[in-house]
C-alpha cells in the first residue's frame, strides 16, 4: 500500500513501513523506514501521522519529523482483540 503525502510516499513494504522523499521524482531516496510486527496491509496519512494496518497485529500510529535520523517514531498501537 501507498500513500503519498507532500513530497514523500508512505510505503507499506512487507514487515516495514518505508518513508521515500519523492520531490525529485527522478531521484527517489529513502528517508526514514519502520519494522513492523506483522505485514503492512494498508497506509494511511492524516496530519504528521502515519497509520499503518498491519495484518493481525493491529493498527500502529507513527510520526516523522523533520530532521529526525531515527526514522518514523511508533507513539501508540492498537492491538486486535479476539
Amino acid at each position: 500500500s501507498v500513500e503519498v503525502h507532500g513530497p514523500y510516499a508512505h510505503v507499506g513494504d512487507g514487515r516495514s513501513l518505508r518513508v521515500i522523499d519523492i520531490a525529485t521524482p527522478s531521484a527517489p531516496r529513502e528517508v526514514a523506514a519502520h519494522k513492523l510486527p506483522a505485514r503492512a496491509d494498508d497506509v494511511a496519512v492524516a496530519g504528521g501521522t502515519t497509520y499503518v494496518a498491519a495484518y493481525d497485529a493491529g493498527l500502529f500510529l507513527l510520526q516523522l519529523r523533520s530532521g529526525d535520523a531515527q526514522g518514523p517514531q511508533q507513539h501508540l498501537s492498537v492491538r486486535r482483540s479476539d
